[in-house]
């Protein structure tokens, strides 16, 4: 049932008239009718009770046509009674004039019931209508400046900033008074790179340079939702300041490049400490990404997808329908990313079994045989060593399996995975066939490269070869130390 306006004003002189409407509007269930019989009696009522709707004699306002409608809508900016305008005057230039005055609706006064009731009625859903728009905006606006992560709301089309919540304007270091007469191009530190993302709609740009009311510069990823907002087209971003997410990355470098260049100079102990607490920092920023821009992402899809429910305008089906794909895509990229910052994890606590389904996986993918022999893997392994080995063995039967694969023979191709240890001392050997000459490795691979810094963070070494016997091999030896 639809919930009623508060309140009625009927502005008649002649007093059947007036009562007659009375009648009419309480039998309608509107129980709270103000009367009127001249403009200033009117004006008195409306600034005193600001009703809903407005009934009035237009011959009342002669003098100063649309003198009532204009008062009461100079009140508040939030106040906007509907106006019904009454004449005993059928006349289309009066008419004319009702409306340009700002009545919403015009009646004769040889009305019938139901001309008036289907007016209320329909004043009734609009009211409603509004309401329900109004308590979506405070919902919307509720998250918003509830997100943990700086959110902007941008006109993508003049690109002028339009909102913004606490934590963008305390990470560009601007009032919102100053933001908010900002452009969107004003806070990187190249604006044509910036200025590109909008007008061509991109929903995810990472690693692109802002620029800080105190000129510092820093590297963030954006994630985009367009949408349509009073016929006009917007974009809510959300920032993520990637500063020390990068910083951990690079002190990681730069203690690899120590490694390297050091060999056995360097305190394993202190080494792993650091890298456990960098994999720690990298699962707690996933978690915020999932936890916090998810939520407030699924939470922006339900209601989106509430909207399209509702919506009863045929042009808005397609526009609410790309709103949601957009959020479909935009929390797509969101877990994509956060699972890529977890990827160090191993995918099982069990070493063994974790690579024999990355066994089976690859077999299906390559459609090659890979066969695993020897002794299998030593126990009290820790969870750090178990995921360096897990990462390593998965980089190098990926190498393999692209050497078997390129390699010009015509017999069939076949890996093994060789697992052997003994006392302190693990080796790992994969061999393939056909066979490779040496000059087909390209040792200063990227692949190559990151199995040798993995091997030496647990104290192991890596060799790669190519022999007539074996094939491309990669051998990896480990010393078992208690420090790992």
């Amino acid at each position: 049932m639809l919930e009623k306006p508060v309140s009625v004003l009927i502005l008649e002189s002649e007093k059947l008239i007036r009562k007659h409407l009375r009648s009419i509007v309480i039998g309608l269930n509107y129980s709270t009718v103000f009367q009127a019989e001249t403009v200033e009696e009117a004006l008195k009522l409306i600034a005193e009770n600001w009703p809903n709707v407005i009934i009035y004699d237009l011959q009342l306002e002669n003098d100063l046509p649309g003198t009532l409608l204009s008062f009461a809508r100079d009140l508040s900016s939030d106040y906007l009674p509907y106006g019904i305008a009454l004449s005993a005057i059928k006349n289309d230039q009066l008419v004319a004039n009702a409306y340009k005055h700002g009545a919403d609706y015009y009646l004769d006064k040889s009305f019938n019931t139901n001309e008036l009731g289907g007016i209320l009625s329909n004043i009734s859903r609009q009211e409603n209508y509004r309401k329900q728009l109004l308590e979506k905006e405070l919902h919307y606006r509720s998250l918003f400046n509830l997100a943990a992560d700086p959110i902007l709301l941008v006109d993508s089309q003049s690109g002028a900033i339009v909102d913004s919540n606490k934590a963008a304007r305390h990470l560009y270091g601007y009032s919102s008074n100053i933001l908010h007469q900002m452009q969107w191009t004003q806070l990187a530190a190249k604006a044509h790179e910036q200025e590109k993302q909008l007008s061509r709609q991109l929903s995810f740009v990472n690693q692109i340079m802002q620029k800080k009311q105190d000129e510092t510069i820093f590297p963030v990823s954006l994630s985009v939702v367009y949408f349509e907002q009073h016929s006009k087209q917007m974009a809510l971003i959300s920032v993520k300041d990637l500063t020390e997410i990068l910083r951990h990355q690079e002190e990681k470098n730069a203690l690899i490049k120590i490694l390297q260049e050091g060999n056995n100079t360097i305190d394993f102990k202190e080494t792993r400490a650091f890298l456990l607490g960098e994999e720690n920092e990298r699962r707690r920023i996933a978690s915020e990404i999932h936890d916090h821009i998810g939520q407030l992402l699924v939470s922006v899809k339900l209601q989106a997808e509430k909207l399209t429910q509702e919506n009863e305008n045929p042009l808005m089906a397609d526009k609410l329908n790309t709103l949601r794909e957009q959020i479909v895509q935009t929390i797509s990229g969101m877990r994509q990313l956060s699972s890529e910052m977890m990827r160090d994890a191993i995918p099982e606590k069990n070493l063994d079994k974790a690579i024999n389904k990355l066994l089976e996986k690859l077999s299906t993918k390559s459609g090659l045989q890979i066969t695993v022999h020897g002794d299998g893997f030593p126990n009290n392994l820790s969870d750090y060593v178990q995921s360096n080995l897990y990462r390593i063995i998965e980089e190098a039967l990926t190498n393999s399996i692209k050497h078997s694969s390129t390699a010009n023979s015509g017999d069939p191709a076949q890996i093994n995975l060789g697992l052997a240890h003994e006392q302190k001392l693990f080796t790992m050997r994969i061999t393939s066939t056909p066979s490779l000459t040496g000059s087909e490795i390209n040792k200063q691979g990227l692949g190559l490269k990151i199995m040798q810094q993995r091997a030496a963070l647990i104290g192991g070494k890596m060799k790669f070869e190519a022999t007539k016997e074996d094939g491309f091999v990669v051998e990896l030896t480990l010393i078992l130390n208690e420090d790992f």
